[in-house]
C-alpha cells in the first residue's frame, strides 16, 4: 500500500482556490483585512476536508515557538496512567498544545532515550513520570533538560530534593489514612505489600505506614513489609507474595504496588479458598475503574487521576512562562474509598 503524503499549503490553496500565501495567512491566524470571511470559511473547510496537519518541525525550524509537549511515562499498560495522559491531552488540546508520549517500561535506558530524542524535537517543554534509579542518573537528565532550557514538570513520582515543580498526592498522608483504617477495623497484623523501587512516594507511604503504627502501638512492623521483588506488577510473582501473606498469618493486606496487585492477590487466594473479605482483607491504591469491578469491590486510596494531569499541564505552561519555578507543588486532594474488600473484627475501634 502506498504510503500517503503530508497534505501540503500548496494542496489547500488548490482546494479552496487561492494562493498559497493566502492560506498560509488564514491557518497561522494572520487574517488580512483584506481576506474575506468567505474566503477564510473555504480556506479552513478545504483544510479540514484534506486532514491537513501544520509541519511542525518546519514551524520551528523558521523560529516559531514549539506546541508541542513531551509525555514521559514508565508502564502505560497499567490503568493508572492512562487516566492522568487523559488529563494531560484533554488541556493539552484546550491550550493549542500537542503531546507525544514515551513509555519507559521503568527503563532508566529508555528514559534516556526519550529525553534525548525529546531535545532533539525542540519541545517547549517535558512532563515527567521518572524510573528514579538509585544511581542517579534521573536527576542526571533533569539538569540535562535544563541546561538546554526545556522546561519540565513531574507527576505522581518526584525527586526527594524536589529539583523541578511537580503534581501529586500527599503519599504519606494517603497511606497513613489506609493503614489506620485497617488498625481501627481490628487488624494487627497487616500485609503490606511494597516494590523494589526507589521511589520517593513509595518511602513516603511506607512512612507513613510506620507512624500509624507506632502511634497505636504496633512496634516492629518491619516483619510485615513484604518486598514483591520487582519493579511492575505484570511481573510480580504473585503466589510467593501470598505464601508469605499466609505464613505471616497476616488477616489483611495493603498494596503499595496498586490495584492491579491487590486485584491479582484476591484472586490468587480465591484459588486456596481464602475468602476476601472474610478470612483476609484487602485494601489497594490509586482507585483505578477495576476497583469497582473486581470481586469484592475493592477498597483504595483514590488518586484523582485525570485532574491530575491537567493540573501538570497547567503547570508547566506556568513554568514555561517564567512564572514559576523550583521548588514548588501542587499537592491534590486524596480520599480512601471504602468499599466491600474490608471486614471488621475484633478489636475494632469507635468510628472505624
Amino acid at each position: 500500500m502506498k504510503k500517503r503524503c503530508r497534505v501540503t499549503l500548496k494542496e489547500v490553496a488548490q482546494s479552496a482556490g487561492v494562493s498559497v500565501a493566502t492560506v498560509s495567512m488564514v491557518l497561522n491566524g494572520k487574517n488580512s483585512d483584506r481576506i474575506t470571511d468567505k474566503t477564510i470559511k473555504k480556506v479552513l473547510q478545504a483544510a479540514a476536508e484534506l486532514n491537513y496537519t501544520p509541519d511542525l518541525n518546519a514551524q520551528i525550524l523558521k523560529g516559531k515557538a514549539s506546541t508541542l509537549i513531551g509525555l514521559v511515562i514508565p508502564d502505560i499498560s497499567n490503568p493508572f496512567y492512562p487516566e492522568i495522559t487523559k488529563g494531560i491531552t484533554d488541556r493539552a488540546a484546550e491550550l493549542g498544545y500537542n503531546v507525544t508520549l514515551f513509555n519507559t517500561d521503568n527503563n532508566i535506558t529508555q528514559e534516556i532515550f526519550a529525553m534525548e530524542t525529546l531535545s532533539a524535537m525542540r519541545v517547549a517543554g517535558v512532563i515527567l513520570c521518572g524510573v528514579f534509579e538509585p544511581s542517579n542518573q534521573e536527576r542526571e537528565l533533569l539538569r540535562y533538560l535544563e541546561d538546554r532550557d526545556i522546561p519540565v514538570v513531574q507527576i505522581d513520582r518526584y525527586d526527594s530534593d524536589e529539583i523541578v515543580p511537580y503534581v501529586a498526592i500527599d503519599n504519606y498522608a494517603a497511606a497513613y489514612q489506609a493503614m489506620e483504617y485497617l488498625i481501627r477495623s481490628g487488624h494487627r497484623r497487616i500485609a503490606v505489600i511494597t516494590p523494589d523501587m526507589s521511589l520517593h512516594i513509595i518511602h513516603e507511604r511506607i512512612r507513613g505506614i510506620y507512624t500509624v503504627c507506632a502511634q497505636y502501638g504496633l512496634g516492629g512492623y518491619e516483619k510485615f513489609i513484604i518486598y514483591s521483588g520487582v519493579k511492575e506488577m505484570q511481573k510480580a510473582d504473585v503466589p510467593s507474595v501470598v505464601d508469605q501473606i499466609v505464613q505471616l498469618e497476616c488477616t489483611a493486606v495493603f498494596s503499595l504496588l496498586g490495584d492491579l496487585f491487590a486485584i491479582e492477590c484476591i484472586r490468587e487466594m480465591e484459588t486456596r479458598g481464602i475468602s476476601v473479605p472474610d478470612d483476609i482483607s484487602v485494601v489497594g491504591f490509586d482507585d483505578i475503574q477495576l476497583a469497582t469491578f473486581s470481586h469484592p469491590r475493592l477498597t483504595s486510596v483514590h488518586q484523582p487521576k485525570y485532574d491530575m494531569g491537567k493540573a501538570a499541564l497547567d503547570l508547566l505552561c506556568s513554568v514555561m512562562g517564567g512564572e514559576i519555578q523550583a521548588p514548588y507543588r501542587i499537592i491534590m486532594e486524596h480520599r480512601l474509598i471504602v468499599r466491600e474488600s474490608v471486614r471488621l473484627c475484633s478489636g475494632a475501634l469507635d468510628g472505624s
